[in-house]
């Protein structure tokens, strides 16, 4: 068969969690079948970017809506006349909507609005944008995609998710690499210089909707009651230095560690005690999925999809109190880890699975849409 050329259009090719999923997607499938190809706004092209390019992948550069919409809208358009592509995967939640438009207006039969969350950002002018986007997504998008169930409902509505017109793509990873192994654990830990630590551990980049200012809050709680506290922090983002300076003038800055964008997330996962995760807005986090699969205490903000109870020891803390966070993280603080979710994971989130599944709903809705525009 013709190879299948699907152009995704993400934020950015860096190490975001939509990138770092489509990578883990496309190492396991067929790319004698399927070819990646990216829109981004973000010129940089860190860890995911590089790895794409190696595997054969186009990246294009589009300006910035809000910069230039006329030249975001031109240049997207020259993107899809010269280079035929016969899917447009937008992975932009509620404004997913404003490049499909411009695919359908060149002609592309399959456009795929894709969900990687369950709130709307904070304001009546996100609020607006997203009654907006429900309704664009419903006119220009072909077919509906979503990282869980509450994402779907969120963006496409109920009714839509009922009749089974939203396709669950699972935040798959490879669950092996992540198993807890306690020799990985105290080799890390010794690494990293923090043998004797109570270790919190947070991953995501940093910026304000992640919330790390608040997890440097709830450090400074803990190291009043228990003195080996540390927090790492695995990321890069805008607030980087916000969040350096924050932690010098809260007094951790010595209890923080700042270790920026790793390749080595699954080893570090084992020297975490406790992973937390306050976002102020989330989807179903890919590093939820993986801190689920090491074993590890997982304490989640409540915004997060509670499709992630998957095992015990897996908590969602209603609001932002550093007490209440601090307490329910002691509680695990002579927590003994053990491996005892490969089964649920792996039935869910295994990406071996996944990957042949995403390949087929490709193949399945470009010949569905093909076969329609035949009988037309």
């Amino acid at each position: 068969m013709k190879k299948i050329k699907i152009l995704h259009l993400v934020p950015g090719l860096d190490a975001g969690g939509i990138s770092v999923l489509l990578l883990n997607y496309y190492k396991k499938m067929d790319r004698n079948k399927i070819q990646f190809d990216f829109a981004i706004f973000h010129e940089r092209l860190g860890m995911t970017g590089k790895e794409f390019e190696k595997m054969g992948s186009k990246i294009y550069i589009l300006p910035q809506k809000k910069v230039d919409f006329k030249g975001y809208i031109g240049t997207l358009r020259k993107i899809l006349e010269e280079n035929n592509y016969e899917i447009v995967h937008a992975h932009q939640n509620y404004q997913s909507f404003i490049p499909l438009k411009i695919a359908k207006d060149m002609g592309v039969r399959v456009r795929i609005a894709h969900s990687h969350t369950t709130l709307a950002m904070p304001g009546i002018k996100q609020k607006i944008y997203y009654m907006i986007g429900k309704i664009g997504n419903k006119i220009y998008a072909t077919d509906k995609f979503a990282c869980g169930i509450e994402a779907g409902k969120f963006l496409y509505g109920n009714k839509e998710y009922r009749k089974g017109n939203v396709f669950i793509l699972n935040n798959a990873i490879d669950i092996k690499k992540y198993v807890y192994n306690e020799n990985t654990r105290q080799k890390k830990r010794e690494e990293l210089g923090i043998e004797d630590s109570f270790v919190i551990g947070n991953i995501g980049r940093l910026s304000a909707e992640k919330n790390q200012k608040f997890a440097i809050d709830v450090l400074a709680e803990l190291c009043k009651i228990e003195p080996t506290a540390k927090l790492l922090i695995v990321g890069n983002g805008e607030l980087e230095k916000d969040l350096k300076e924050y932690a010098k003038q809260s007094g951790v800055i010595e209890k923080t560690i700042f270790l920026g964008r790793r390749s080595d997330v699954c080893e570090l996962l084992q020297a975490f005690d406790v992973f937390i995760l306050p976002s102020l807005i989330e989807g179903l986090p890919i590093v939820g999925v993986e801190a689920i699969s090491a074993s590890i205490p997982c304490l989640f903000a409540d915004c997060i999809t509670k499709e992630l109870k998957l095992r015990e020891n897996i908590e969602y803390i209603k609001g932002y109190n550093p007490k209440e966070w601090c307490s329910k993280i002691l509680f695990y603080q002579n927590f003994i880890r053990k491996e005892n979710s490969k089964d649920v994971m792996m039935r869910l989130y295994d990406i071996n699975t996944n990957a042949r599944n995403l390949e087929d709903k490709y193949i399945e809705i470009l010949q569905e849409r093909n076969g329609e525009n035949d009988n037309k």
